[in-house]
């Protein structure tokens, strides 16, 4: 990855917010709104 964050998109699903595995862990938008803020594209 060599250009800027904002020549870039993350694709977005039900499993985006977890912060471990998919059974016991806990959710967070944390990433994907840091992301945003620093212009990456959420599709």
């Amino acid at each position: 990855m060599d250009a800027p964050l904002s020549h870039y998109c993350i694709y977005i699903k039900h499993h985006s917010y977890l912060t471990g595995n998919q059974l016991s862990s806990d959710s967070s938008d944390i990433l994907i709104i840091k992301g945003m803020k620093r212009g990456v594209g959420v599709i």
